[in-house]
């Protein structure tokens, strides 16, 4: 009898193993999927690319700053301290960051006013 239920449970998991595999062949040839790595990295690249550029023709549309131009690179005296400021993470770090913003309050948009 267990020689019998052993054969008919072995069935039906064959069974269950080509019913899945069947799925997994039937989405696997989905035309959207990339075939490799590779492509799919291409294709990230190039949408990354792709938007990229509109967000510069919009931001150029409404006169504001493009990212990398020389008025975005353009840091306050207050911001230049503050980058050359140890890690912000560290007790020297937020030593720095205080001295610097107690002189800068209210002043510079990274320094709050107090």
């Amino acid at each position: 009898m267990d020689v019998q239920r052993g054969a008919a449970g072995a069935e039906d998991g064959n069974n269950l193993i080509s019913t899945l595999l069947g799925i997994i062949r039937q989405d696997g040839g989905a035309a959207a999927e990339p075939s490799s790595m590779d492509s799919l990295v291409a294709r990230i690249l190039a949408e990354n690319e792709r938007t990229y550029s509109e967000t510069n023709a919009a931001l150029a549309s409404l006169g504001q700053a493009q990212p990398g131009s020389a008025d975005a690179d353009a840091a306050t005296p207050a911001q230049r301290e503050l980058q050359a400021c140890p890690a912000a993470n560290t007790v020297q770090g937020i030593n720095c960051r205080d001295r610097i913003c107690a002189r800068w309050a209210g002043r510079d948009p990274a320094c709050p006013p107090r």
